[in-house]
């Protein structure tokens, strides 16, 4: 039982603390038809915390080694492009686990303002429908304001 043993309160404790910093989930944006989405513990982003998007692909069975570093090449370019992006990562599963998503790409942002111009920027449009879209099969996303 989680009551029981004292010294397993405070690693719960943490673990329900860093849990409640992930407050955001969205598909595409970080306002839903209803306003932002949040978990039941936690309120809405600030506009003053960090925002961290993280977004997961499945390529489609069309995707070719061509077209799936075309996809690199896009985002390689959105950094130098997209003056809101503060940190920018993306990459293939290391392949560790069966069952992974095929391909990753982690964008932090000074604040919400920032991570919504940067999902509306054109550059940012044009790599989606032009190199990211045609290939996948499922996309997920989540952002969230980075602790600290």
């Amino acid at each position: 039982p989680l009551r029981s043993p004292g010294r397993h309160l405070p690693l719960r404790s943490r673990f329900l603390d860093a849990l409640r910093h992930v407050v955001t989930l969205h598909i595409r944006s970080l306002d839903g038809p209803l306003g932002p989405r949040t978990t039941s513990t936690e309120v809405a982003p600030s506009l003053s915390r960090v925002i961290r998007h993280v977004v997961m692909f499945r390529w489609s069975g069309e995707a070719s080694d061509e077209a799936k570093q075309a996809v690199a090449d896009g985002l390689a370019a959105l950094p130098a492009a997209i003056p809101e992006i503060r940190r920018y990562e993306f990459g293939p599963d290391a392949g560790l686990r069966e069952g992974n998503w095929d391909f990753v790409v982690v964008g932090d942002f000074d604040d919400v303002a920032g991570y919504q111009r940067y999902a509306a920027d054109e550059r940012h449009q044009s790599v989606i429908s032009e190199h990211i879209a045609p290939i996948i099969s499922e996309r997920a996303a989540v952002q969230y304001e980075v602790p600290g």
